[in-house]
């Protein structure tokens, strides 16, 4: 299908990188030419075009206007002078972060609150709003004629964030300590001191997955110890034989690694290399980033996979969108190399944000997973000390339930791998 976007510098790049991005999700082949007189389907802001945008949006993000208050004044979507939703330039802010450039509405770590966002505001955590867009774009009759889409169940990728390995004595023996149960704190020592710490169970996560036909990612920290009063890496050295043959008995299987980026200022190149496994995908440790910043880091390591953009305080769509993407480039005009697989569902935000239990995550889990069960991929992280039998044992219940969940359902997994595979694309 033969696209023309006019050649408005406000929003020439743009236009072109969203409609590629709605052509991928719907399936449609399209070539952009350069006159409309060739061009099955035009779109700018002129009255002549088939699909209008809002030319005042694209201005103001040229003039450093970022904040949805000032784009979303009456509703969730951006509207033309006409009163009707500009679908492409709704799902562009998105999909694209924009409400987090510059912002200052952060947390103590840096991190853009939920409480200031766009979707705390219009109650659309939980909404794939740029499906919607894309949805309602492709009921044009010409988009419609030429969508291939068919849309299976949604897939799941499943990971953990290799944090702590040693707490299990302190924490887990501290829990039996309280419970008056010598007997438990007796199996917690042998457990930790003459076989192996308790929560380097990455042989035991993979038993459990594998009975339920999944697989997934191990992310994991290279640099060790407090960082300062607020932020810590691991408890673990990354060189340490139990360690490494954990990593190696990944490497060997159908799962995967993947670097957990430390809160230290180390470099993408120096913690890989300190990692001494090949990987392609990162995961920022307590999702400390800013995609203003941080997406060109992981571009210029060379990585081709990332699954950082998640709320920690929520879960839910950090873009309001449920499938991994190329991100977009505000400096070249053009989609960042890797892909971004959002993370929409993490133990933690339960435990440590929400103070809810192991039910409420695992029913709030299956209710979002019901919600979005066509064509999506939904990104679920259980951190590993969260799999273990005393402290944080209602979690690796949950954690069993969501397998049997996921096994009936028939939403399996999905790799890193498979997913650059699958959701890379040119345009």
């Amino acid at each position: 299908m033969k696209i023309f976007v006019e050649n408005n510098p406000n929003y020439l790049n743009e236009v072109k990188y969203i409609f590629s991005l709605f052509a991928f999700n719907k399936k449609i082949a399209i070539t952009f030419v350069e006159a409309i007189s060739d061009s099955e389907l035009s779109i700018g802001h002129l009255e002549h075009n088939s699909i209008k945008i809002d030319l005042n949006f694209y201005v103001n993000l040229k003039n450093g206007m970022y904040d949805h208050m000032i784009h979303f004044k009456k509703s969730s979507f951006i509207e033309l002078a006409d009163g009707t939703h500009d679908y492409l330039s709704t799902a562009f802010y998105l999909v694209s972060c924009v409400q987090e450039i510059r912002s200052k509405a952060v947390d103590k770590f840096g991190r853009f609150q939920y409480a200031s966002s766009f979707q705390k505001r219009f109650d659309l955590i939980e909404t794939n709003l740029v499906q919607i867009c894309f949805d309602s774009l492709s009921q044009l009759p010409i988009l419609s004629l030429n969508s291939g889409v068919v849309n299976g169940n949604s897939r799941i990728f499943l990971s953990h964030d290799m944090d702590s390995i040693h707490g299990s004595i302190m924490q887990d023996g501290f829990f039996t300590l309280k419970k008056f149960r010598p007997d438990q704190l007796l199996s917690v020592l042998i457990k930790n001191l003459i076989d192996k710490p308790s929560w380097l169970n990455v042989d035991r996560i993979m038993k459990m997955e594998s009975e339920a036909d999944f697989t997934s990612t191990f992310f994991w920290l290279v640099n060790k110890g407090k960082v300062d009063e607020r932020l810590s890496n691991s408890d673990y050295n990354i060189n340490d034989v139990k360690v490494r043959s954990a990593i190696e008995s990944i490497s060997k299987s159908k799962w995967e690694n993947g670097l957990h980026k430390s809160a230290s200022d180390d470099s993408f190149s120096v913690e890989l290399d300190k990692l001494k496994t090949k990987v392609v995908g990162n995961r920022y440790h307590y999702l400390k980033f800013n995609p203003e910043v941080d997406f060109q880091k992981i571009e210029d390591a060379g990585l081709l996979f990332d699954s950082s953009l998640g709320f920690a305080e929520r879960s839910g769509f950090r873009n309001c969108y449920g499938q991994p993407y190329r991100p977009f480039n505000f400096k070249t005009g053009k989609a960042y190399n890797f892909i971004e697989c959002p993370l929409n569902i993490m133990d933690t935000t339960f435990h440590n944000y929400l103070k809810l239990n192991s039910s409420d995550l695992e029913k709030a889990t299956i209710d979002f997973c019901e919600k979005h069960k066509k064509g999506n991929v939904l990104s679920v992280l259980f951190h590993n000390n969260y799999i273990s039998d005393f402290k944080y044992k209602g979690y690796i219940t949950a954690f069993r339930n969501l397998l049997k969940y996921f096994y009936e359902s028939d939403l399996k997994s999905i790799s890193q791998s498979e997913i650059i595979k699958e959701y890379y694309y040119e345009y």
